[in-house]
């Protein structure tokens, strides 16, 4: 959960990233840094790093401020041959190589809210589904985007907009919009009740698969059937993690909270 934020053509655009930056410490604890991308122009962001400590902003043939979490990033750097050590930088070679397009991000398997900026020209997009979060604003020539709605408000702003998911922000000297596609109509569907039930399953172990880390991490676990199945899942593929539950510890209560209690059930039973 990284932070991105963008201030254009303010002659206060330093000190307003610098604020912002503050405001979203809680999107990341590894680090922050901005660059100024042309007069009283600047990009900042605010890490969380889960793959390598890479800070952002990131220089390429353009500049990039990334929340993202490309689950592909590695397939598609051996495919274009991108010499990248996480799914940002994949995301920067990737947008140099072939610019930002709504069929080139189709190949993008993940969720990402970016900013990217070349040739005088910003380009602000977020995965098709609208999972990671982005805000504008334009206001008398004046162009702000961040993570954060709230941080907007902060720094001033009085008309702020949620970038649609289904379109990316082009922003020179004015805001236009590319509209992209979203998915298909599919036929009906011709399976029995057997083969949907593996179907699902098989598409379910990809969609939980494909999000592991490689590393010990954590679960929320309350002992119902998503979180259950997630713990299943994960120990059957021989993960490495620890389930963590939470629940109010009021004094004087003697009744066991019925989320401890079920996630201790199906824990001893799994």
């Amino acid at each position: 959960m990284c932070g991105i934020i963008g201030i254009f053509h303010n002659i206060e655009a330093k000190s307003k990233v610098e604020q912002a930056l503050k405001l979203m410490e809680n999107r990341g604890k590894d680090g922050s840094s901005i660059k100024e991308v042309s007069k009283n122009s600047f990009l900042g962001h605010r890490l969380h790093a889960i793959v390598e400590r890479v800070q952002q902003p990131l220089t390429g043939k353009g500049i990039l401020v990334a929340n993202c979490e490309i689950y592909n990033w590695q397939g598609l750097a051996k495919k274009y041959s991108f010499s990248a050590k996480n799914d940002a930088e994949l995301l920067l070679q990737f947008l140099d190589s072939f610019g930002v397009a709504d069929e080139r991000l189709k190949e993008l398997d993940g969720v990402y809210a970016f900013a990217y900026f070349r040739g005088g020209e910003l380009f602000l997009a977020r995965d098709i589904l609208g999972e990671k979060p982005l805000w504008f604003s334009y206001e008398e020539g004046k162009f702000a985007f961040a993570s954060e709605k709230k941080v907007l408000s902060a720094l001033g702003y009085g008309t702020i907009e949620e970038l649609h998911p289904r379109q990316i922000l082009i922003y020179k000297q004015g805001v236009s919009f590319v509209q992209r596609q979203f998915f298909t109509y599919l036929p009906e569907h011709t399976f029995q009740e057997k083969e949907l039930k593996e179907e699902t399953k098989k598409l379910l172990e990809k969609a939980i698969l494909k999000r592991i880390p490689q590393k010990k991490f954590g679960l929320l676990f309350s002992g119902g059937v998503d979180s259950t199945f997630l713990a299943k899942a994960l120990k059957d593929h021989g993960c490495e993690f620890t389930c963590y539950t939470a629940v109010f510890d009021t004094e004087g209560e003697t009744v066991v909270p019925s989320d401890l209690e079920y996630a201790m059930k199906a824990a001893k039973e799994l």
